[in-house]
């Protein structure tokens, strides 16, 4: 008889363990990752508000040079033979124009984003706003 009041005791804070941490839990919890695409969903944008314009065409190049842990600290370099990246330690690498690159997943999914995020498109709805956005959130190259 003891033995089934133990149990059931257990039985009884378990259950209360596991309703308190779901009270308590954050409702959303933004990661780390998605907060990084959110900030580069936020340049892109901001970028190509930008129309054609050498702030544009660096920050775009940038993007063509993503690394995979999602640094824009690399510019493509483009000469008569290849296009190339180099990051801001000089280590060189090709620049990342594959169908399945970091960009290209960036590109593809940035229409949803937008979507998403409207209100951040109204905040930087003139190309002034948006040249200031690039040039407070472009990570420095050197």
């Amino acid at each position: 008889m003891r033995y089934l009041i133990y149990i059931s005791v257990a039985l009884v804070t378990f259950f209360i363990g596991v309703l308190l941490v779901r009270a308590f839990e954050p409702n959303e919890i933004t990661p780390i990752a998605q907060s990084q695409d959110d900030d580069l969903h936020k340049l892109y944008e901001a970028a190509s508000m930008l129309g054609n314009d050498e702030l544009r065409n660096e920050v775009l190049d940038r993007f063509q040079c993503l690394s995979t842990e999602n640094y824009l600290n690399a510019r493509m370099v483009t000469t008569e033979w290849t296009v190339y990246c180099v990051n801001s330690k000089r280590e060189y690498s090709l620049a990342y124009i594959q169908h399945d690159s970091d960009y290209e997943k960036l590109r593809r999914s940035h229409g949803e984003w937008t979507w998403r995020n409207i209100e951040f498109l109204k905040s930087i709805s003139s190309k002034n706003k948006a040249r200031q956005y690039v040039i407070a959130h472009l990570p420095e190259y050197y």
